[in-house]
């Protein structure tokens, strides 16, 4: 089958795009071979960005190194393509390359720009980058202003991020979650909260995405009556109930409270195993061996081969000192096959690089080894035993 138009190739192919459909793609490439369109910028943009869309990075690179002339549409897949699949060092490369052709960025390009230097860490070409924010006028887009208030908020630099934060003429959700959640992550819990009160004074509602972000402060910070608050809001939010990640955020926070009892009880019956792990963690953290026992009973059944799991259930019975828990619990280990991998020690003498492991004494400098150990201890023991009586 022949296509006559390039425009009627170029609808087809950003249909490919918006579907993902790369077997049809790569059927079109071949027709614009055929039919000599390959010095038609807007058909060649239209291909890479299908190829983009889908996932194939190697053949949009392939159709973007071809083209013999770029238009800012095909920088912008480009460098967007590599960051949104952490290929980030590609994408700084692209843009190099961009800068020295002589473009200049818009606010489509900077965006996935910012989550590429976050990404490698690079601080001063964020600090460039958000130089060209500011000369070109962009700090009004939302979009460009969340990505440069992620980048600082990522490395570490509450300051500046509160800074450009306090400046932002419009601040959606989406902005309010970046600050709450970087804050929370860098352990300031008591500021992510103030942010939480703050938006809710801005009339902001909550979505989806921050409110994990609340939650996770408020079992940083242990402020049990705002995560009752919170909750009530999933409560009553239809949206909110059958949200995986909201559900898990709950069990967090209340096992970081301290209540594993309320965690236990918007756990339904078919709770998936991300959400038993989290309240298994909590009776790790707090020690609780009633619940902890029924949360690692059913990921027993739901990951029977997940070793973590049981080690957890060991340590939380080796905090009450249940032996009997502890060898019930490895004899199953032992029945499944699952062995928790030996501590390993390593010391380099000579070139040769010599390890030992826990509860292993094959090695034939172990006896030796175990011999002068205890010597040495006797020494700090008893301060008048000469060192030199070690060897």
């Amino acid at each position: 089958m022949t296509y006559k138009t390039a425009s009627h190739l170029s609808i087809l192919l950003r249909s490919c795009a918006t579907h993902s459909l790369i077997s049809q793609a790569k059927q079109i490439n071949v027709q614009i071979l055929l039919s000599n369109y390959l010095d038609n910028v807007t058909l060649q943009t239209d291909l890479l960005l299908a190829y983009s869309k889908s996932g194939f990075l190697q053949e949009a690179r392939k159709v973007f190194d071809r083209m013999p002339e770029r238009n800012m549409h095909s920088w912008n897949i480009m460098m967007s393509s590599y960051a949104q699949n952490y290929c980030y060092s590609d994408a700084i490369c692209i843009f190099d390359n961009f800068l020295k052709l002589g473009f200049r960025p818009d606010h489509y390009t900077l965006p996935p720009l910012f989550k590429a230097v976050a990404g490698v860490g690079d601080c001063y070409l964020g600090f460039v980058l958000h130089g060209w924010v500011i000369r070109l006028g962009y700090e009004g887009y939302v979009v460009v202003g969340s990505s440069v208030l992620d980048f600082y908020l990522k490395g570490g630099e509450l300051v500046e991020a509160k800074r450009l934060f306090s400046n932002m003429l419009w601040r959606d959700c989406g902005v309010w979650n970046l600050m709450i959640s970087g804050f929370g992550r860098a352990g300031f819990y008591v500021e992510a909260l103030s942010l939480v009160r703050n938006m809710v004074e801005e009339g902001v509602k909550l979505d989806a995405l921050v409110v994990p972000s609340i939650l996770s402060a408020c079992g940083g910070e242990g402020d049990l009556m705002k995560g009752k608050e919170i909750h009530g809001r999933v409560v009553k939010s239809a949206l909110f109930i059958f949200d995986v990640v909201i559900s898990n955020s709950l069990i967090d926070m209340y096992a970081r409270c301290g209540c594993l009892n309320d965690s236990e009880k918007r756990m339904k019956l078919e709770a998936t195993a991300s959400v038993w792990g989290a309240l298994l963690g909590g009776c790790v953290m707090h020690k609780n061996v009633n619940i902890g026992e029924i949360a690692a009973h059913c990921l027993f059944e739901l990951e029977p081969g997940n070793l973590g799991n049981y080690i957890a259930l060991c340590y939380i019975y080796q905090s009450h000192g249940i032996s009997d828990g502890i060898a019930i619990t490895r004899a199953k280990m032992r029945e499944l096959g699952l062995a928790k991998s030996p501590g390993c020690s390593w010391i380099t003498i000579a070139g040769t690089v010599h390890k030992f492991y826990q509860g292993c004494h094959s090695h034939p400098l172990t006896k030796v080894t175990c011999e002068i150990l205890d010597r040495m201890i006797k020494v700090l023991i008893l301060p008048g035993e000469p060192f030199y009586n070690i060897l």
